[in-house]
């Protein structure tokens, strides 16, 4: 912001050094500044007075008209009185400067946690682990390594009590641990070596991470020891690719028993987008493939090519059935019908 005033402030006096000629170089300076006042949740009377004059220099000047002398030296006096106000309020407000996090985007961390994932990913994940994804990359930013870990492996434990469930039927009560050592054991092969790393040599590459995470949870849960900046960022990122892998292995299992359903009968040509979606909606009903009566759209896109029906044109669709009161969103992704 400071370069930006004084930019606005020389503009002011030579209009020269904008770089951009006439109004429209002072409107993109004034622009730029707003935009910064607005993206970091600054609250001042400031963004509103730089709107504001936006406005009467749009509708005073063309393009590549330059400023009046007298409004070149208004504009000089305002930047002042901005700055002054803006130093006057930033001054009683307590900023804890972000952290060193690495290659990682702070800016993305706090305001778009959702990029660690596919949308598909993102969209699957219920709110609560939403939360504490969003709460991990935020206590990350400020440097709380310890609660940034216990946070990401939060969010990764109800991923696998989902995991859990869609491999064994069951609800998961007991510890990770113990679901861990359950999943394990289904893909493990006989063994009687007695090194861990042996054992998980041929493990699926999420259970090896799942492994690593657990020893994790273990060190962060003793009050003796507390995990770095570094291991907060790696456990970050291993979460996102762990529930990433998680979630394609939930996926990978419900597309082989979805391209193995009978879909030969359904027939929509000749028929609407609404209408074809409806009736690819309604197939995966009768055939079981629903999610608490939601039909997860993403899977009707899998075997979309079989029964003709192309990507576009289910979410077309699927956008008119809403419309048309069809049937709703329970969540981003599903549709249910009415």
């Amino acid at each position: 912001m400071g370069s930006l005033l004084k930019r606005l402030e020389a503009a002011g006096i030579n209009q020269d050094v904008v770089g951009e000629p006439g109004a429209d170089g002072v409107l993109l300076l004034l622009d730029n500044f707003s935009t910064i006042l607005r993206s970091r949740d600054i609250d001042s009377d400031v963004a509103m007075s730089v709107v504001r004059y936006i406005q009467e220099v749009s509708e005073e000047y063309d393009s590549e008209d330059n400023l009046s002398e007298s409004d070149g030296r208004e504009l000089e006096m305002k930047v002042g009185a901005w700055r002054r106000l803006l130093e006057n309020e930033l001054g009683k407000e307590q900023r804890i400067a972000a952290a060193d996090v690495g290659l990682l985007d702070v800016d993305g961390l706090l305001n778009r946690p959702e990029s660690l994932f596919d949308d598909t990913v993102w969209n699957w994940l219920d709110g609560s682990t939403k939360a504490d994804v969003k709460e991990a990359c935020k206590t990350l930013v400020i440097d709380c390594p310890t609660s940034s870990v216990i946070l990401s492996l939060r969010a990764l434990e109800r991923c696998l009590r989902v995991w859990h469930e869609e491999k064994t039927e069951n609800k998961l009560e007991a510890a990770w641990g113990t679901a861990l050592g359950q999943l394990i054991s289904e893909f493990q092969e006989k063994t009687d070596s007695n090194d861990v790393m042996e054992q998980l040599s041929d493990l699926p590459p999420v259970l090896s991470n799942l492994f690593y995470l657990k020893e994790k949870r273990n060190e962060v849960s003793h009050p003796d020891k507390s995990p770095t900046s570094q291991e907060a960022r790696r456990s970050l990122m291993i979460m996102a690719a762990t529930i990433t892998e998680i979630h394609e292995e939930i996926y990978d299992e419900k597309v082989v028993e979805y391209e193995n359903g009978d879909f030969e009968n359904v027939d929509v040509k000749g028929l609407s987008a609404e209408n074809a979606f409806l009736t690819l909606v309604y197939e995966f009903i009768e055939q079981g493939f629903t999610d608490n009566g939601a039909v997860d759209v993403s899977r009707l896109k899998a075997v979309g090519s079989k029964v003709d029906i192309s990507e576009n044109k289910l979410e077309n669709g699927m956008m008119d059935a809403l419309m048309s009161g069809e049937g709703y969103e329970p969540k981003e992704g599903q549709f249910t019908p009415i």
